[in-house]
């Protein structure tokens, strides 16, 4: 999991990278993808990837994971693309490990 989260300088911000597979019938993760040396959360989006309505989904959907504000939740890089880099600001290191961890283990028990 160390590998899927990385500080954003002051170890309150961390960023993450994931595969956004838009238009899909419901919000979902699909798992953990392992790309060019990086790991990638993999998500489902029901929105479309058009007038950035994915994006904005995807800072609902995770803010709804995290329990954190819609704002917490940023794209930093790759508006236009399937691959992201996130950036989740104002909670700790371990309780964004935690969560993403029990979450991803709660999806992978229901598959």
């Amino acid at each position: 999991m160390d590998s899927l989260i990385h500080n954003f300088k002051d170890g309150k911000n961390f960023v993450i990278y994931a595969q956004i597979l838009p238009n899909s019938s419901k919000n979902s993760f699909v798992g953990l993808a392992e790309i060019e040396g990086k790991t990638y959360l993999k998500l489902k989006i029901s929105k479309p990837a058009i007038d950035g309505k994915a994006n904005s989904e995807i800072c609902l959907f995770l803010s709804e994971i995290l329990s954190l504000k819609k704002s917490d939740i940023e794209i930093l890089r790759g508006e236009k693309s399937g691959f992201k880099s996130i950036l989740i600001k104002n909670i700790s290191h371990e309780s964004l490990k935690q969560i993403l961890n029990d979450y991803i283990n709660r999806m992978v028990t229901i598959i």
